[in-house]
Parts: structure tokens; sequence; C-alpha cells
């Protein structure tokens, strides 16, 4: 494990693309509530269900099925990348924040950290399931090669209505193609 010039323990780089760098995320408690705080303040980021329940959110980082990297750029951390439910080896789902909401300027790095979970990962395929009110992180996602698959009517509950969630996905091919 590396330090950081702060004596920080710092996560092992996967990626570094143009001015960014995406690297494991180290769970430390100061930083689980520094994660907690910054997502918190994304209105729409939690389901009604989820919304203001540190317990789940906690539980959801610390499981053993998910994977966190931290993408920075030289101000410091401005985004999350993290994969869900590894156990099922061939396929996960894939999440995206970035707090500086520059995010279509960041599908190529994206793909970069897609492309290192094929070559790290027996997955044939990586799916995301958004809720298609985030229309950004939708378009980023198609931006990085991930295909429309289908729409989940009524999935997610968020600020009191049913809000559909489109389902995409990326095949282990099309992750180094285009």
């Amino acid at each position: 494990m590396l330090l950081s010039e702060s004596g920080n323990q710092v996560g092992r780089v996967i990626v570094r693309h143009g001015k960014y760098v995406v690297q494991e995320m180290i769970m430390t408690r100061e930083k689980t509530h520094w994660l907690w705080t910054e997502m918190s303040k994304c209105r729409t980021l939690f389901n009604d269900l989820t919304r203001g329940n540190v317990d789940d959110f906690t539980a959801n980082i610390l499981n053993k099925h998910s994977i966190w990297f931290e993408v920075l750029d030289e101000t410091g951390i401005i985004g999350v990348i993290y994969f869900t439910e590894m156990y099922q080896i061939v396929d996960c789902n894939a999440h995206v924040i970035f707090f500086d909401l520059k995010v279509l300027e960041k599908a190529q790095l994206c793909r970069a950290v897609a492309q290192w979970m094929f070559n790290n990962f027996p997955l044939a395929r990586i799916s995301a399931v958004i809720p298609k009110l985030y229309r950004f992180t939708i378009s980023l996602t198609r931006l990085t090669g991930f295909k429309k698959e289908g729409v989940r009517r009524k999935a997610t509950l968020m600020g009191g209505n049913w809000i559909d969630e489109v389902i995409l996905g990326l095949l282990r091919e099309e992750a180094f193609n285009g």
C-alpha cells in the first residue's frame, strides 16, 4: 500500500488518462464520511428508500462483491466509479458519479476503466441500470460504448415519483472496438 504526502493510504492506480487518474479507493472511516457527504449533496442520487440511510450506504461500500475506484485530477477526488454484484463473475453493474459535473468529457476515461475490468476479471459483459432522469449519465454510458438493451418501467421511487430505469450493456468485445 502506498502513502500520500499527508501519510494517508493511497490505492493502486489502475488507469491514467489525460489529466485523470483512477485508483482503488481505500475505504477509511474518514473517506466513507466524506463520500456520504458528497453523494448526499446530489438530491436525486439516492432513491426514496435509501435517502438518508447511512447504514445501507456503508454496507454497500463495504460489500465484498463491490469494487470502488476514485477519480482524481489535479484538484483532488472529482468522482467515483464502482462496480457491484461482482459475485456474478461474468457480469457486474457499473456506476459512475462525477462531483465536478463535467460528465460527458469522461467517456474515454470510463472506456479505459471498462477495459481494465475486462482485462482483470472474467467478465463477458458489464451492465448499467440508470434512472431515466439521469440523462447525462445515460449519454456518458452510451459514449463509453454501452448499448441500450431495454427499460425497466417504474423501477425506482425518487421524490415520490416512480421512475423508469434504462438498461445498458457493454460486451467484452465491444469494449476494445471503436
